[in-house]
């Protein structure tokens, strides 16, 4: 066998190690494409699943926010009833619990 069959083999050997090494990084290119969409399809869930965690959250704050002030309102009409006193307590302590789930959430996305 001369140098230059030798060479040319060489050389064949190469494209084709080359040829494989370049589809076996496709085929990794486009399984690491899917994979990556599918993060994305996944991350985009569970942000508006959060959102509706949040906007049912902010209602039932809102809710809890309209009771406390007619409870105060109520507590300044009647002098201080104790059982409206402990309701309002209850209810601000609700209040500061579901404003410390909003922030756990929002600090999540």
């Amino acid at each position: 066998m001369s140098t230059e069959e030798e060479l040319r083999e060489g050389i064949a050997k190469r494209d084709a190690d080359l040829s494989r090494a370049k589809s076996m990084m496709e085929r990794l290119n486009e399984k690491f494409k899917k994979k990556f969409a599918m993060m994305e399809a996944k991350l985009k869930s569970v942000r508006e699943e959060h959102q509706g965690e949040k906007a049912a959250s902010e209602a039932e704050l809102e809710r809890i926010r309209g009771e406390v002030a007619r409870l105060e309102q109520e507590k300044e009409n009647a002098g201080g009833n104790s059982a409206d006193s402990a309701a309002l307590e209850t209810l601000q302590a609700e209040v500061a619990h579901h404003e410390e789930e909003k922030a756990a959430l929002a600090a999540q996305l």
